[in-house]
């Protein structure tokens, strides 16, 4: 019994040791919300990971402004790479949190390219996006993803998860492509061609002003607005290509 006890006490004590660490995040309070600028240099690509609300700023500078629980900001990391900014929340037990007192981050940005969304936080811009093309990639999460922008040419796509998309504005040629949960809704984005590809359960909005070409596999509509020229459509689902009535 006394072998069995010590045994029992060192492998509480090196689990302790080990997670001394994350036992620390664990009881440490949010503090109070504090700001803090960070220079960055050029930003064309986004990740975005965890609980951290994102807004997208066009600027002819760059930077990222956190907004966060004091105590937390040291571990909210910015990691840029080239042009790729990595933005993380590596505190621990945040589900011990008070959940109003939010994460966000404004980060300004000049020909925003791409977005790479692995988050429960919500991205937004305070004004129209112009870029040479914007790329739009939900590969996991489970919040909105709501952005105006004039772009060539547009990509957008949920490859997991439940997270919405909804992009407004223009865009020469648009892709879209739904495998995962949530709804992409760029109804308000007029594209000359849209070639979209849905094998979701939720449904997808689209507007094309030339060319529509659609494929379902899965159960969701595809719904359109405009009044292209050209329609094709495959469909080996049971969902649907509905025209929006004006």
């Amino acid at each position: 019994m006394r072998i069995i006890n010590l045994v029992f006490l060192v492998v509480i004590s090196i689990t302790l040791g080990s997670c001394k660490k994350d036992v620390g995040d664990c009881f440490k309070s949010t503090g109070k919300i504090t700001s803090e600028w960070r220079e960055a240099g050029k930003i064309k690509n986004i990740i975005l990971h965890n609980n951290i609300n994102l807004t997208l700023v066009p600027s002819d500078s760059t930077g990222i402004e956190i907004s966060a629980g004091k105590n937390l900001l040291s571990k909210i990391t910015s990691e840029l790479k080239g042009d790729t900014l990595e933005l993380s929340n590596t505190n621990s037990c945040n589900w011990v949190r008070d959940f109003s007192k939010e994460i966000n981050a404004k980060v300004y940005v000049n020909n925003f390219c791409r977005l790479d969304y692995r988050s429960t936080g919500d991205v937004n811009c305070n004004d129209t996006i112009y870029s040479d093309s914007l790329i739009v990639n939900v590969y996991e999460g489970s919040g909105s993803i709501n952005i105006l922008s004039v772009t060539p040419l547009l990509k957008s796509a949920i490859h997991y998860g439940t997270a919405d998309i909804k992009i407004s504005g223009y865009t020469h040629l648009s892709q879209v492509y739904s495998a995962g949960w949530g709804l992409i809704d760029n109804r308000n984005m007029i594209s000359t061609f849209v070639y979209v590809k849905s094998l979701s359960t939720n449904d997808i909005y689209v507007n094309a002003t030339e060319t529509l070409s659609a494929s379902i596999i899965g159960i969701g509509n595809i719904y359109y607005k405009g009044n292209p020229i050209n329609i094709s459509v495959d469909n080996q689902g049971s969902g649907k290509l509905l025209k929006i009535e004006d």
